[in-house]
């Protein structure tokens, strides 16, 4: 493993709802995912939440105690600009009735088809940087299929120029700037604000919560 520098070139920026939530190891393991299972069942499991800890990506772990994570660094970016806008969700009634004539009527003032406006928030930047202690020609046969990071991809946004990936010269970087245990951060006096937040992928994944530093600098 080797301490690298990983930069996203971005066409206009990404949103996200928290500026420190592009975690480099999650974006490596949905693609290290996609790849073991293929399309059709990759997006199965991503559906029905049966989601497990990807414990196998090209990233030296951090271990703890009886706990470990990813040495990866937190985001960091230039925000030129940090604006909000709103995405529109809206049933599609017309098609509904066009093609199910069977069909029971659909509440869309309440549950899973509920007509909604929602807040996005994006950060408007031309770069993102992580610092990883992983293997640096299988994360860039990785990241070259990353086409997009951060929330609302499928409205455009995060989307990738290009990836560039070199040696770093810090291996300090990649552990002591990220989003650790709380007790791993006053143990090497890393400071910053404390939340629950993930310390590996899946983010979504109960288990994988704990009380974190999420390291300012």
């Amino acid at each position: 493993m080797t301490p690298l520098k990983i930069v996203a070139h971005l066409k206009s920026g990404f949103s996200a709802k928290f500026e420190f939530g592009l975690a480099i190891d999650s974006i490596i393991a949905y693609q290290v995912q996609l790849n073991k299972l293929g399309m059709d069942d990759f997006v199965l499991t991503q559906q029905s939440g049966q989601l497990t800890p990807v414990d196998d990506l090209p990233i030296a772990k951090e271990y703890y105690g009886d706990d470990w994570w990813y040495q990866c660094s937190r985001p960091f970016f230039d925000a030129k600009h940090v604006m909000i806008k709103h995405k529109h969700r809206r049933f599609n009634a017309f098609e509904a009735e066009m093609y199910c004539h069977n069909a029971k009527k659909v509440e869309t003032t309440k549950g899973a088809y509920k007509n909604a406006r929602l807040p996005l928030k994006l950060f408007i930047t031309s770069q993102v940087i992580w610092y990883v202690n992983g293997d640096k020609a299988e994360i860039e046969a990785l990241l070259k299929n990353i086409t997009h990071i951060g929330a609302n991809r499928s409205c455009g946004h995060g989307a990738i120029n290009h990836w560039i990936v070199d040696e770093h010269d810090s291996l300090d970087d990649c552990r002591f700037r990220g989003i650790v245990p709380v007790d791993f951060a006053k143990e090497h006096n890393m400071d910053g604000m404390q939340m629950m937040w993930a310390i590996r992928p899946p983010y979504t994944l109960a288990e994988n919560q704990r009380l974190c530093t999420i390291t300012q600098i």
